[in-house]
């Protein structure tokens, strides 16, 4: 929230925050947090020229803060290099953001979207119900990734 604050402060535009900058802080201050070692753990973020309405980009910045904390908690924690990607791409209307690490991956009988896991359930409440879209487990071996696909109500 305190990022969304001050990206609102520095622009002329109170309705849309540009997308690749608010992810990569988001990426950045969670690197501080968790002390990760730029040499040991990469965090590559590819997102295009996307800007979105804060009734997107809140829910967008939680679930990627969540994604990735898990990631750098769980998925990379026994590895000595490792790398979170955080991909977001537009077609027309349709966004898809994808968060992904090369880590442990998600055990084949671990049922991500039944778990007690706190913040997984808060993922996918966010991605379908704030966001009105889908979220899918691509991949869950040599490491994870979460796929989520929804439109910006305000484009």
């Amino acid at each position: 929230m305190a990022i969304i604050h001050e990206m609102l402060y520095n622009t002329d535009d109170l309705a849309k925050i540009g997308a690749a900058e608010y992810i990569r802080r988001i990426c950045d201050n969670l690197a501080s947090a968790y002390i990760v070692h730029p040499s040991r753990i990469s965090t590559v973020i590819s997102i295009g020229d996307i800007s979105v309405g804060l009734d997107t980009a809140i829910p967008c910045g939680l679930i990627v803060n969540e994604l990735v904390s898990n990631a750098l908690k769980h998925g990379l924690r026994e590895k000595n290099e490792g790398v979170v990607k955080v991909i977001m791409h537009q077609k027309n209307s349709l966004i898809t953001l994808r968060v992904s690490d090369n880590g442990i991956g998600i055990p084949a009988g671990y049922d991500w979207k039944t778990t007690d896991s706190l913040g997984l359930k808060i993922v996918r409440l966010l991605a379908e119900r704030q966001l009105g879209g889908s979220i899918k487990l691509g991949t869950r071996k040599k490491g994870a990734t979460f796929i989520i696909t929804f439109t910006d109500q305000t484009n």
